[in-house]
C-alpha cells in the first residue's frame, strides 16, 4: 500500500526519523529494495550486477571523464573510485490484485484540484520505504513537495486503521 503527502515534513525531518515515527505508532514499512510502486500498480524488480564495462561506463558518467581514463585510474588504484558492482534491474513483474493508494486531501495542484496518480510524470516510480520532502513537478506544470510511505501487505491494515497518526507525522 502507497501513501501520498504534502509536505514538507514538520521541521523538515528526514525520511529516517519519519520512518522511525511510523514504525513506532503505525507499523512496518516496506523495505524490500525489489519492490516498487509506479501508477499502474506495484511490481517486483529483478536484478543482476553491473559487468566490468558497464561498471567503467557508469563512473565515467558520473566524473565526466572518459572510459579510458577510468580504466588507467583502476588499474593503478588511484582517485579512490568505488568499482564495486551496483544492482541493475533486468525485469519487473507487475504484482496481481489491487494497488492500494491514498493521497492525502491536502495534497492539492496549482488550480485547487486534489492531485491523483496520474498527475504525476508517466515515468515516475514511488520505491519504496520512506521518502521525504521530494519536489516533484506534476503534469499540469504544478510544483509540490511531497513525501511518501509504502506498506507490505502484513502491514496495510494496521496502517490503514492507523491512517490519521501517519498522516499527522509525516504533514504534521
Amino acid at each position: 500500500m502507497l501513501y501520498i503527502f504534502r509536505g514538507p515534513t514538520p521541521l523538515n525531518l528526514i525520511a529516517g526519523d519519519i520512518q522511525t515515527a511510523i514504525h513506532a505508532q503505525v507499523a512496518p514499512c516496506e523495505h524490500a529494495p525489489s519492490v516498487q510502486h509506479r501508477q499502474d500498480g506495484c511490481y517486483d524488480l529483478q536484478f543482476r550486477e553491473e559487468t566490468l564495462t558497464e561498471i567503467h561506463n557508469r563512473l565515467s558518467k558520473e566524473n565526466g571523464i572518459s572510459v579510458a581514463v577510468v580504466q588507467d585510474m583502476l588499474t593503478r588504484d588511484v582517485a579512490g573510485f568505488d568499482a564495486t558492482p551496483k544492482q541493475v534491474v533486468i525485469g519487473a513483474t507487475r504484482r496481481s490484485g489491487t494497488h492500494p493508494v491514498f493521497i492525502s486531501p491536502n495534497l492539492v495542484k496549482d488550480d485547487g484540484n486534489q492531485v491523483t496518480l496520474a498527475d504525476f510524470p508517466a515515468t515516475f516510480s514511488f520505491g519504496n520505504g520512506v521518502t521525504c520532502n521530494t519536489p516533484i513537478t506534476f503534469r499540469d506544470g504544478s510544483v509540490r513537495i511531497v513525501s511518501w510511505a509504502s506498506f507490505p501487505a502484513s502491514s496495510e491494515a494496521a496502517a490503514a486503521a492507523r491512517r490519521a497518526t501517519l498522516q499527522q507525522l509525516v504533514e504534521g
